[in-house]
């Protein structure tokens, strides 16, 4: 899984740009393991969109609608409790 996922960053990257990528970190992760999270993002796949959710409302940060994940072509979740950290 994690191969699959390392290959459709690079193949989004070498697309669009690093720009085009993004994370959510968690709130059930530990401070250390958030800011290892925002370090992979912005060192190795070279973009600042990082965020996190501290409260519980579905998707705010990034003013996505439900409705409009359908239309994505990739979501990663990494140590995520999606009905915890965006629930519906």
């Amino acid at each position: 899984a994690l191969i699959a996922v390392a290959k459709k960053i690079q193949e989004t990257k070498a697309a669009h740009g690093a720009d085009a990528l993004a994370g959510i970190a968690s709130t059930v992760c530990t401070l250390e393991e958030n800011y290892l999270f925002a370090k992979m993002f912005r060192a190795l796949i070279g973009t600042n969109n990082v965020d996190h959710q501290m409260s519980p409302y579905p998707f705010l940060p990034m003013q996505t609608g439900i409705a409009d994940l359908e239309n994505f072509k990739s979501i990663v979740s990494l140590n995520m409790k999606l009905d915890y950290d965006q629930p519906i």
